[in-house]
């Protein structure tokens, strides 16, 4: 199943319901589907709501399929709270304990999944967390992290020899929901018959919380590789403890950056790759709020989806630190260009002056 494809594209409700049966095997489109009728709160921010479908998991948990079309003046990149209350109050744990649902406006190239549970337990209802289990897709999104999280489920599918599959480590209690789905199915599936999902796969599939942990595992393995390039060091768990070892020669780019005296350069090379690591990050941040490479005309918000990709495509990985990043660091987000209306010379967009800010 291509994932990639369907989400970066607008909504479709056919691609979707594709999705849906390569996930969800038994899954029940409906022949007609339920239009839902609007509060006059609802109608504020939903044009219509309908509900297409049903998913029955491997727990018996049943999870309605929606569709919400939005107003267009609502912006579905910062509405997580107010879209996930639109559905919440349709879910009755018991009876239809959860929903899968798509936020979306005709014509507009982003579009919103998210992932809503509830559960009845003895401290009372518990509820999937109102920011997380949420995903922004479209065309100009990466989608990658929702790719990946729902490559996972579907290998869960495929795999019927192994019913407790997991995503990493991630078999710990959530705050959630009290009770455990991790355990699988009590029974074999017939042979050749898909496994069903289970409401915990879903909770730890689409948990951002879960995507976090992974990113800053991610964060961790470039810094120490990165490191390890620099020193020729790298720290080796031994007796329970890390130790660090030098399995290689240090590049001459730290004697080059960072000075002769081998102790203190070290030193100044961690601290380098830390800063550098995070004004990258910081980077994407602003990437994300639409506010590099604003083309000149527009207002910060509409700048370029894949900016960052983009500048390291035209100039390559050998020239991205000193004729890319350097300019943009040092030369134009901690100086003010007001008089060349906040214009990168690099790209002709606008980026903004933050004082300083991070960088």
């Amino acid at each position: 199943m291509n994932y990639q494809s369907t989400f970066t594209q607008a909504y479709d409700r056919t691609g979707w319901k594709e999705i849906i049966s390569d996930l969800f095997p038994t899954s029940e489109f409906y022949r007609f589907e339920e239009e839902l009728e609007l509060s006059q709160t609802q109608q504020a921010t939903a044009e219509r709501i309908v509900q297409f479908g049903m998913v029955e998991l491997a727990d018996n948990e049943q999870l309605a399929l929606f569709e919400v079309e939005l107003q267009p003046n609502k912006r579905i990149a910062k509405s997580r709270v107010g879209l996930r209350n639109l559905i919440s109050n349709q879910l009755i744990p018991g009876l239809t304990g959860g929903a899968l649902v798509c936020y979306f406006i005709p014509g507009e190239a982003s579009w919103r999944f998210s992932f809503i549970h509830k559960t009845e337990t003895l401290e009372g209802m518990q509820e999937t967390h109102r920011k997380r289990y949420t995903y922004l897709l479209g065309e100009n999104e990466t989608c990658k992290t929702a790719v990946e999280r729902f490559e996972k489920l579907s290998a869960v599918v495929s795999n019927s020899s192994n019913h407790s599959e997991s995503f990493g480590n991630e078999s710990e209690n959530h705050s959630e929901s009290s009770t455990n789905y991790s355990e699988g199915f009590p029974f074999d599936p017939p042979s050749g018959q898909k496994e069903k999902l289970t409401t915990q796969h879903l909770l730890d599939a689409f948990s951002v919380e879960k995507v976090s942990k992974a990113f800053f595992e991610g964060y961790k393995k470039n810094y120490t590789a990165f490191v390890h390039f620099l020193t020729g060091k790298i720290a080796q768990k031994e007796k329970g403890k890390y130790v660090e070892k030098q399995d290689q020669a240090p590049s001459p780019f730290l004697e080059i950056a960072f000075g002769e005296d081998k102790e203190s350069a070290e030193k100044k090379a961690r601290d380098f790759v830390k800063k550098l690591l995070g004004r990258i990050v910081f980077l994407y941040f602003l990437q994300k709020k639409g506010w590099l490479g604003v083309p000149e005309a527009e207002s910060y918000g509409k700048g370029e989806p894949k900016f960052m990709q983009k500048l390291f495509a035209q100039f390559g990985k050998e020239q991205f630190y000193q004729k890319a990043l350097v300019p943009l660091f040092f030369q134009t987000l901690n100086t003010n260009r007001a008089e060349q209306n906040d214009i990168f010379p690099l790209t002709q967009t606008k980026i903004p002056y933050l004082n300083g800010q991070g960088c």
